[in-house]
């Protein structure tokens, strides 16, 4: 820890948004912005020259994610701690955060008071989400695995159970063929099924389908 300060390096398209972070940041007595990216592979660069100890990054820039810059961080041998801050708070995007290795994820209309907290837990190798998202994901996962599908999956699921082809079943829901198979592969992803007979036991099973349905 250089200077006894904790390096921080800022990931995020928005000027505003990473000089109010900034200012932020750098009033703290053991904190420093040591630099600042708007894209993923400037990101990477600057991870890779500087060596962060702490990188703040949004999900959503042009091109590549935060996410991508997080699992190809922690892929790498001296990976900073990563808090990931988005204006999303989808549980869907915490949980794909998380698993890319994130050590923590927040809203960024937390309080200022919380994003210290945050920064302190990670930077004590613990992993940090905000009371709200802690518990929705626990809830999440306690419903089963039928709670952890969006809302398209669970349709598309349903409809791969009443026999309907990819035809069909783009046709019913007014998307692409393309779009109903990267559903149908996210499925048996999430799942862990690995082929549609599977998917339809699984939707009888969990109460989508019933076997007396057309």
């Amino acid at each position: 820890m250089a200077n006894n300060k904790y390096k921080v390096l800022l990931v995020d398209d928005h000027a505003l948004v990473r000089s109010a972070m900034g200012q932020l940041i750098n009033s703290a007595p053991d904190l420093e912005v040591i630099a600042e990216a708007d894209n993923v592979p400037e990101a990477q660069a600057l991870t890779r020259d500087l060596n962060p100890d702490l990188s703040l990054v949004d999900i959503s820039m042009p091109g590549l994610s935060g996410l991508e810059y997080v699992r190809r961080c922690k892929k790498s041998a001296q990976s900073p701690k990563i808090i990931v801050i988005s204006m999303h708070k989808s549980l869907d995007y915490v949980e794909q955060a998380m698993n890319a290795g994130a050590d923590g994820f927040l809203t960024k209309d937390v309080a200022v008071e919380e994003l210290r907290q945050a920064i302190d837990a990670v930077l004590a190798d613990k992993t940090y989400l905000s009371e709200e998202l802690e518990t929705g994901v626990k809830n999440k996962h306690d419903a089963g695995p039928l709670a952890t599908l969006t809302n398209r999956q669970t349709e598309v699921l349903r409809l791969l159970a009443q026999s309907k082809t990819t035809k069909q079943i783009a046709d019913d829901l007014h998307i692409s063929a393309k779009t109903v198979e990267t559903h149908r592969a996210e499925l048996m992803r999430r799942l862990d099924i690995h082929d549609v007979p599977g998917l339809v036991r699984f939707a009888i099973a969990n109460g989508l389908v019933s076997i007396t349905d057309d």
